[in-house]
């Protein structure tokens, strides 16, 4: 087997940016991925009815970062999409995050809609009430003193028109790129370790507590279990792409929408019932001050291991949106490129 100059764990949005940044730098590059795809969990298929379903639940590209917007553009074509989202308060749907016209439910009670819209949420979604989380994580939605009822603000709101799934097979096209999937890195690393050994470097996009097999515990993260619906001849269900239930008697948390996610027009529609869990595969890092304090530990460690860079949500354990990943990753990938050395060919 050829050599690679860089292995990457993982082929999501950061390390499928790393391996096409350092493939177009002139070095070769093998991408382990434990699925059975490439994508992370913004991968999305076409299902049997037609309908482009995303599989890990509703993710949408939004940034105010026009060089993240100009890199991806090379791999894909977009439509304008702004996300919105309405949450139920009994029979009631109200715009979300909390704006005026949502007040108008609460008698203009803010505590009163905040207590209603996110506490059960915030359990449901966190397993843990909103004292125990990061400050940053509840203000990703913030009430705002305007009727802006689009959920992001930014000022570049997009999707791919032919989905992500697309998008990432370009991104991996290179020829200096070789994709293993149903492959994890301790597989990996057990089977080739000289390779492990004469790389130049290795990104992990993967949890650093797993990489670094729990040596100091565990990490938090939560995860989701999906039940998909299709209806056929059926165009459109909810009155907005996805609806929260915020109520803890509800065992969901939200139901999404494709169609009108990702803007296909067709005759069918399917929809996600999202279920946050405890178990299964890493979503989003749950962000404390005990968690902070353990990540600390896994950085003073990967701070030894010059060779070693992690990146993305679960690498770096922070929680990122799509743009702030790639940006992490498009950083990475300039800082390597000006370090390493490519091969010379005979």
């Amino acid at each position: 087997m050829d050599r690679p100059d860089f292995l990457v764990v993982g082929a999501g949005f950061a390390g499928s940016t790393c391996a096409e940044r350092l493939a177009a730098a002139g070095f070769s590059v093998i991408v382990i991925e434990k699925r059975s795809h490439i994508g992370g969990n913004c991968y999305d298929r076409v299902n049997e009815a037609g309908v482009r379903q995303q599989q890990y639940g509703a993710h949408i590209f939004h940034t105010n970062a026009p060089a993240v917007f100009d890199y991806l553009s090379q791999f894909t074509t977009w439509h304008p999409y702004e996300h919105r989202v309405l949450s139920a308060v009994g029979e009631r749907l109200v715009p979300f995050p909390i704006v005026p016209e949502t007040l108008e439910a609460f008698g203009g009670d803010l505590e009163a809609a905040r207590t209603a819209l996110m506490a059960g949420y915030t359990k449901k979604q966190w397993g843990r009430y909103a004292a125990a989380l990061d400050g940053a994580v509840l203000g990703r939605v913030a009430p705002r003193e305007t009727n802006d009822t689009r959920y992001f603000r930014d000022r570049i709101q997009m999707m791919p028109d032919q989905g992500f799934t697309p998008l990432f097979e370009r991104m991996l096209a290179h020829p200096s790129i070789r994709v293993w999937l149903n492959y994890d890195w301790f597989r990996f690393s057990v089977n080739y370790p000289d390779i492990v050994e004469q790389a130049q470097g290795v990104i992990v996009t993967s949890p650093i507590d797993q990489f670094y097999e729990f040596c100091y515990g565990g990490l938090p993260y939560r995860s989701a279990r999906f039940e998909f619906v299709t209806l056929r001849n059926v165009s459109r269900v909810l009155p907005a792409p996805v609806v929260n239930y915020a109520d803890a008697k509800v065992p969901y948390t939200r139901v999404a929408e494709f169609t009108q996610i990702t803007g296909q027009a067709s005759p069918h529609t399917t929809l996600a019932w999202e279920y946050p869990t405890e178990e299964g595969d890493p979503y989003w890092p749950v962000l404390t001050e005990f968690s902070r304090a353990r990540l600390e530990q896994y950085r003073a460690l990967a701070a030894t291991q010059s060779k070693v860079h992690f990146c993305g949500r679960l690498g770096s354990f922070q929680y990122l949106n799509i743009d702030q990943t790639v940006a992490q990753a498009l950083k990475l990938s300039e800082r390597l490129v000006a370090t390493a050395h490519v091969k010379e060919t005979v």
